[in-house]
C-alpha cells in the first residue's frame, strides 16, 4: 500500500509543478488508514490533457530502495516508477540510478553508485542526461539510518549536487521526495526523521524546488 500511495502522491506533485492543478473531489480520491482508492476513469477524464503532456518527456529517477520497490521485506511486483510510467503514459523513464541503500552524504571512496555525489557524476557523463526534462530525487532515509554524518553535511551534499545537475541541464525540472519513515529501530545518525525532513525541505526551498512532504 505504501508504494501505491507513494506513486499517487508523486503524480499529484508533478501535475502541480506545471500549474496544471486539478481539484479532486472526495469521490475521486478517498483516503483512509486501511484503504487508498482512486477511480481511474475519473482521474483520467479530469486530468487527461495534463497527463498527456508527459508522454514525450524524459523522466529520470534518483532514489533509494523505495524507488526500487522494496517494501521492507521484499521487492513489490510494480515499483513506484513503473506505476508512474503507466499512469503518465511515459515513453522515456530512466530509473537506473535508484539503488537500495543509497545515501545523500555517503561519499564512499570506491565510487559506488549508492552515493548521490557518485550518482550525479555518472549521470553527468551519460550522453542522454542533457535530454532529461524531469528528475525525481527521492533519498535521505539511509543517511538517517546508516550514516554518522551530521545533518548540515547531508544538506551541503544535497545542495552541491543540485547545483551540479542544474548547471549541466538548464531545462531540468527537479522534484524532491522527502523520506517519510524508517523502520530501523537503531540509527547511526544523531538527528530525527523530522529534523531530516525539515533540513531537506529547507534545501529544496532554497532552489524553489517543489517537494513532496508526507507530513
Amino acid at each position: 500500500m505504501v508504494i501505491k500511495t507513494f506513486s499517487v502522491m508523486i503524480i499529484f506533485v508533478i501535475l502541480m509543478i506545471f500549474k496544471t492543478c486539478v481539484v479532486f473531489s472526495a469521490n475521486v480520491l478517498s483516503v483512509s488508514r486501511e484503504n487508498i482508492q482512486i477511480k481511474k476513469e475519473q482521474l483520467y477524464s479530469s486530468t487527461l490533457p495534463q497527463l498527456l503532456y508527459f508522454q514525450t518527456k524524459s523522466v529520470w529517477v534518483v532514489g533509494d530502495s523505495l524507488m526500487v520497490g522494496w517494501d521492507g521485506k521484499s521487492n513489490v511486483t510494480k515499483s513506484a516508477p513503473e506505476v508512474l510510467s503507466k499512469t503518465l503514459f511515459l515513453t522515456n523513464l530512466n530509473n537506473q540510478y535508484s539503488i537500495s541503500g543509497s545515501q545523500i552524504s555517503g561519499n564512499r571512496s570506491n565510487r559506488t553508485m549508492m552515493d548521490l555525489t557518485n550518482k550525479v557524476s555518472a549521470m553527468l557523463a551519460d550522453e542522454n542526461f542533457k535530454q532529461a526534462d524531469i528528475l525525481l530525487l527521492a533519498m535521505g532515509v539511509n543517511d538517517l539510518n546508516y550514516s554518522d554524518n551530521n545533518l548540515g553535511y547531508v544538506q551541503q551534499r544535497l545542495q552541491y549536487n543540485i547545483i551540479r545537475l542544474k548547471n549541466a541541464n538548464r531545462k531540468l525540472k527537479i522534484v524532491g521526495i522527502l523520506p517519510f519513515c524508517s523502520y530501523l529501530p537503531n540509527k547511526q545518525s544523531d538527528y530525527s526523521i523530522s529534523e531530516l525532513q525539515d533540513g531537506l525541505q529547507e534545501v529544496y526551498e532554497s532552489f524553489s524546488i517543489p517537494a513532496l512532504d508526507w507530513r
